[in-house]
């Protein structure tokens, strides 16, 4: 496949999970914590969800969310919300769809820090131009 049409399956993949968590909304997000970090009491330890710590927040992540396309995050659900039965189908679509890019996106890795623009340099020295 071309590096055009690789973005494009990247995108493509990108907005179905972007889609599926809008749907599903399984963080539930109340003033910063998600839900697991609710229920799990972690309110010193985690805001934003997996997106870091108080002390280290992801750098990629900023007052409306996250600020740049990153698959490996956006296939990511975290332990509590894989196990919640409620969320059985988003779990299964989100493994599908992992599926697919591991299959069709050559070098790309469930890294949650991996964003488009990194892939894109990967991409670079690995196929060539067309």
């Amino acid at each position: 496949m071309r590096q055009m049409d690789l973005l494009a399956e990247y995108d493509h993949i990108y907005e179905k999970a972007d889609n599926l968590f809008k749907e599903y909304n399984p963080c539930q997000f109340v003033d910063d914590l998600c839900v697991n970090n609710r229920y799990n009491n972690y309110s010193e330890l985690q805001i934003n969800g997996c997106c870091g710590t108080r002390s280290k927040p992801c750098e990629h992540f900023g007052s409306k969310g996250c600020a740049v396309k990153a698959l490996g995050c956006k296939l990511h659900i975290c332990f509590y919300v894989s196990q919640t039965k409620a969320f059985n189908k988003l779990t299964a679509e989100l493994a599908k769809l992992e599926r697919r890019a591991v299959r069709l996106l050559p070098g790309f890795k469930i890294d949650t820090r991996m964003t488009r623009s990194d892939y894109l340099i990967l991409l670079k020295g690995t196929t060539k131009r067309t």
